[in-house]
């Protein structure tokens, strides 16, 4: 028995370190809440907006998980929207008695709109801090934009033609930000024909591109837009949801400069409706829709999709939402009835499993499709309600290993150990310190003094983060201590 108590003392003292897994939601708030969006920063940080009594609600993800939810605004708020980016930085923007309101989190809100009849709201983050807001109003696409803590409206609709109406229901438009600054808006508009078509536009600061692009194809309407963007604003891709033939199918077609290359079939030809795109600055992504009940996934690689293929496993599903980071990693959600679930497809490997993100004691999902974002280093927040509950569910990634400093070759038998801390984005971590393989201590600092027995002995860290998972071991340092 003491062999094998030893044994399993070793084995745990060299087990390897938590692998990135998902965890089920978090509840937050509860109550008549509903539509909530979630949006990760580029590195550490992020907002949660959602609808509680006729007002929006706003958490923060700081260091030690998501805050208690604040009031945006007051009663008569139909909508909100949340984009973060770097450092922290987080802009917010809502809907109140039909006008559109926008904030550097932070900073006191400014009217984007007035006359009321505003809906179907969005909202992005470019990389340097520029954000975007883009909403409907009275048959029109309006737009401003948001540069340092100031805020700007885009003086005409953005439109092919004001006359037509444009951005109400699944025509509502959709914006994502280039890394100069410039967006990339798109909707669905109204012809005179009777149909409905997708439109895309380019906005440069608050200057309209004269060259607005129609992305539909022959055969039928088209609506339910997406959209996202490389770094370099010339490359774009846009999904969307189009009858062919009174058959409804999913597209997305590459927008190179002004022009749209040809479409690619998001459902391997089946009835489909829900597609959603999400890739990273460099191009590389996923698209899903919705075929039978069944979730349907396309790979993006070198500008070209991949067949589209089943990726989930019971069926039912409804609703889904993408989220792709920096190293190209994408997390694809669903909801399915009452659950939502999701799974990762990693840039170098296959689909990871499908891992349940609600739980069964908080009653059945909400209808709608959950809100999904990434951060660069492919931690996942998941959004939805519950019941009556409200939260996120994650996709953590462990700490990278800390970096020791250097010691001395021959210390004496109190040392002061020193690090570099991991990476890690989604919360603070603390630190185990482990001579010969034993922890020796614990600490939320970078350094700790720790006394050591004379003789040759080995120190590593290990950085933990706020869930427990551990980073792989820093780097051994052999030290003689003296006698």
């Amino acid at each position: 028995m003491r062999l094998i108590l030893l044994t399993c003392a070793v084995l745990l003292a060299f087990a390897a370190p938590a692998q990135a897994r998902w965890f089920p939601l978090d509840p937050l708030d509860s109550g008549q809440v509903q539509r909530p969006v979630v949006d990760l920063g580029i590195e550490t940080g992020g907002g949660l907006v959602y609808l509680k009594d006729g007002g929006a609600w706003l958490s923060r993800l700081g260091s030690s998980g998501w805050t208690r939810p604040a009031a945006l605004s007051g009663p008569g708020t139909t909508d909100a929207a949340v984009a973060a980016g770097a450092r922290g930085r987080i802009a917010a923007a809502w809907i109140q008695g039909g006008v559109v309101y926008g904030a550097l989190v932070g900073t006191p809100a400014t009217a984007l709109s007035s006359g009321g009849g505003a809906e179907n709201l969005a909202i992005e983050m470019g990389v340097n801090g520029v954000a975007y807001a883009v909403w409907a109003q009275n048959g029109d696409v309006r737009a401003a934009r948001l540069a340092g803590n100031a805020w700007e409206v885009v003086a005409t609709p953005l439109d092919v033609d004001p006359a037509r109406a444009a951005g109400a229901g699944a025509l509502r438009p959709k914006v994502a930000v280039a890394a100069d600054g410039s967006a990339l808006v798109v909707w669905g508009e109204a012809f005179a024909d009777g149909t409905t078509h997708v439109l895309a536009r380019r906005i440069y600061g608050t200057t309209l591109s004269a060259l607005p692009q129609d992305a539909t194809l022959a055969g039928g309407s088209a609506d339910s837009p997406q959209v996202d963007i490389e770094y370099d604003r010339s490359y774009a891709w846009v999904a969307f949801r189009q009858d062919v033939g009174g058959v409804s199918h999913s597209f997305a077609r590459r927008l190179r400069a002004s022009t749209f290359e040809p479409p690619a079939a998001l459902d391997g030809g089946n009835a489909s409706t829900g597609p959603a795109i999400g890739m990273s600055s460099s191009g590389i992504g996923h698209a899903v829709s919705v075929a039978g009940g069944t979730l349907l996934g396309a790979t993006l690689r070198r500008d070209v999709f991949s067949r589209a293929r089943r990726n989930d496993r019971f069926g039912g599903v409804t609703d889904v939402a993408v989220a792709t980071s920096e190293r190209n990693d994408t997390a694809l959600v669903w909801r399915a009835g009452s659950v939502v679930r999701a799974r990762m497809a990693p840039d170098t490997a296959g689909l990871g499993r499908a891992a349940l993100l609600s739980r069964s004691r908080l009653g059945a999902v909400a209808a709608g499709a959950p809100s999904a974002s990434s951060n660069r280093v492919g931690d996942v927040a998941v959004a939805f309600v519950q019941g009556s509950t409200v939260g996120v569910a994650m996709h953590d990634v462990p700490p990278s290993a800390p970096t020791l400093r250097d010691l001395p070759d021959v210390v004496g038998r109190r040392v002061l150990v020193r690090w570099v801390p991991g990476q890690e984005f989604a919360g603070r971590q603390r630190y185990r310190v482990l001579v010969g393989g034993r922890r020796v201590g614990t600490t939320s600092g970078t350094s700790l003094s720790v006394r050591l027995r004379p003789g040759k002995r080995r120190i590593t860290v290990v950085g933990v983060d706020r869930r427990g998972q551990r980073s792989e071991r820093s780097r051994r340092q052999t030290v003689v201590v003296r006698r």
